[in-house]
């Protein structure tokens, strides 16, 4: 490493400790709320506790880009192994807009503004009602799992800050991976991607009317 990377080095590192505090993120989980028939249609409602927390506000108005992921998947038990039958993703993208000096986040419906960071937050971690299948597909045992992938640091961020780092100037030189000492880094101040998941108990649909679970 020449002189003028490492004190591009010197300099991100020193930023990140000194504005944003480290330490480990709490404990999240994801909670089914419901899951229900509805104008014919299999639907499910959950939330995340602890999503994500204050550092990653302060991550987000110093130019952080953050994306959440929330992969729903549908499988189907058929003896000793099961199959995915339905899938469905949400995408959020999170920044913080400097013109209007609000948090704002982009889906593939809507771009939505706040500047409350409850808001924010409970827009990102609640899915209400999301529709999943006709029931009158179903027909057998089924169980659902859900897979929540938060990236404070987006893939996009992460380019800029690795290509400052490096005194990289080209956008077409951006890494196509992440390198691992700065994933280390960004591990050790706390802005590591956290992957949580979550699987049903399985259950059957009654007369294409009812959820039961099975025990």
């Amino acid at each position: 490493m020449n002189r003028t990377k490492g004190r591009y080095f010197r300099q991100c590192l020193l930023w990140m400790i000194f504005v944003i505090s480290s330490g480990a993120p709490a404990k999240s989980d994801i909670i089914l709320d419901t899951l229900m028939i509805h104008d014919k249609q299999l639907c499910v409602s959950f939330h995340i506790e602890q999503l994500f927390d204050e550092k990653t506000a302060q991550g987000l108005e110093r130019g952080f880009i953050s994306e959440i992921r929330h992969t729903l998947q549908l499988w189907q038990v058929k003896g000793l192994y099961s199959t995915i039958v339905r899938e469905k993703t949400v995408l959020m993208r999170l920044y913080y807009d400097n013109w209007t000096q609000k948090y704002a986040v982009v889906t593939e419906k809507e771009n939505r503004l706040t500047n409350n960071m409850e808001t924010l937050k409970n827009f990102c971690s609640r899915i209400h009602a999301l529709i999943l299948t006709p029931v009158s597909e179903l027909d057998g045992k089924y169980y659902l799992t859900i897979q929540s992938a938060f990236l404070p640091i987006s893939d996009e961020t992460y380019g800029e800050l690795s290509n400052w780092v490096s005194g990289r100037k080209d956008e077409a030189e951006k890494p196509k991976r992440r390198g691992r000492f700065f994933s280390f880094l960004v591990d050790l101040l706390g802005f590591g991607n956290r992957n949580i998941e979550f699987k049903s108990s399985d259950f059957n649909v009654v007369n294409h009317s009812r959820i039961q679970f099975i025990q």
